[in-house]
């Protein structure tokens, strides 16, 4: 399925993914992170992310001070030079890219820090990772970016939907 087609659907789907997402938060069934585990491994057999990138394309990673360190080493950069030249800091205090696409994202949609990239990158999109304790809040809003995501959300609500429907 092509990226457009997929984050069409997502849109069209979005607010009946939205309440799939709350109803999940509120009354998670029995082994859901196992249902989850077998749901996300169905999906990386799907999706392709070099073939998509989306998140480098519209999203912007948060960049740790260890982030820093590591990548403006592996760059040969002193840390402020770094900071400099690729981040801006939000009144919050986070680092963030200075743009979007991502600098570090390359024609082909691969990453040239690829090693070094920031953890927030190295774990997205948080499958495996308290899907739906941890990450409810943007769960919703990133299955419109992440085809991933969508699809994980759709084949859990058709394999839980009965047993969720049952429990109303």
């Amino acid at each position: 399925m092509k990226l457009s087609v997929s984050l069409g659907m997502a849109v069209n789907a979005h607010p009946a993914v939205e309440s799939f997402v709350q109803q999940m938060a509120v009354r998670p069934p029995e082994h859901l992170d196992e249902i989850v585990a077998e749901k996300d491994a169905e999906v990386w057999q799907e999706v392709k992310c070099l073939e998509c990138a989306n998140c480098c394309k519209t999203m912007t990673p948060r960049f740790s001070d260890e982030d820093v360190a590591r990548i403006s080493k592996y760059l040969d950069l002193d840390e402020d030079a770094f900071r400099r030249k690729y981040l801006l800091q939000y009144s919050t205090g986070e680092w963030v890219n200075l743009a979007v696409p991502c600098q570090f994202l390359q024609s082909d949609n691969k990453c040239s820090i690829y090693e070094q990239r920031p953890e927030v990158c190295a774990g997205f999109p948080y499958h495996l990772d308290g899907l739906f304790s941890k990450h409810k809040e943007q769960l919703a809003k990133r299955s419109l970016s992440c085809p991933a995501t969508y699809r994980l959300l759709m084949k859990l609500q058709s394999a839980l939907g009965n047993m969720l429907g049952s429990e109303a």
